[in-house]
């Protein structure tokens, strides 16, 4: 996938089986790199697989096989209301009208704790939470992984099995791009993966461009100021 221009000369392609991170100090333009691919801040145009694509709304982004999971899941995650398996189901149902998938096993294959699938996912502790809605999304298998600081509020071991899944759906072929707040934890999950670059912003746009050995939390910190900043 080619993705417009944030300020670097040549607009940003992300391969299959490839995990980009996202850097940068809060407010620096990650999250709407992130939610303009997804179709949340108007029209885009990428090129997938060497044709021109354009996306107007994230249903839109859904039929072309990209996935959104978001650190705030009050807001953009869990449906608060709904029991568990309406959660895991929404995306197939209702958007994609596939063939919808076993729940418990989908539950069961993403280790999430839980009592019984008709249980309300306000039961659940927020790192469970956090994996029925990565369920939902990667069940659907999707070509294109959008993750806006998921691992935001969860604890050590959900987000050690979000980093896992997440490296085995790039495993699979997929692609990912991921926000993080935290550098190490975007050292940590480019380095489960042979492809890999973490990008950092500043200022709505990309100061660099990092990969292999260069993919360290000084490098990343240094990106994320400002060139003439006094240490």
């Amino acid at each position: 996938i080619r993705i417009p221009s944030y300020g670097t000369e040549e607009s940003l392609e992300i391969g299959r089986g490839e995990i980009i991170g996202v850097a940068g100090l809060q407010g620096h333009g990650q999250t709407d790199l992130i939610r303009s691919l997804y179709g949340l801040q108007g029209e885009i145009q990428l090129e997938k697989d060497g044709q021109a694509l354009s996306i107007h709304n994230p249903r839109e982004a859904v039929d072309h096989g990209f996935a959104f999971i978001s650190g705030d899941r009050e807001r953009d995650g869990t449906f608060r209301e709904r029991n568990l398996t309406e959660n895991v189901l929404a995306v197939q149902q209702l958007v994609k009208n596939q063939k919808t998938g076993d729940v418990k096993e989908i539950l069961d294959g993403y280790n999430v704790r839980y009592d019984n699938p008709g249980q309300l996912i306000t039961a659940l502790s927020g790192g469970n939470q956090q994996k029925v809605v990565v369920g939902r999304w990667l069940s659907t298998k999707p070509t294109l992984l959008l993750a806006d600081d998921p691992s935001k509020g969860i604890d050590v071991k959900a987000r050690n099995d979000l980093h896992q899944e997440f490296a085995k759906l790039a495993g699979q072929g997929s692609a990912v791009i991921m926000i993080s707040s935290d550098d190490d934890e975007l050292v940590n999950i480019t380095s489960m993966v042979e492809t890999s670059r973490v990008i950092v912003m500043y200022e709505g746009k990309i100061s660099a461009v990092l990969e292999g050995d260069a993919i360290n939390r000084e490098n990343i910190s240094a990106a994320s100021m400002p060139v003439n900043a006094i240490p």
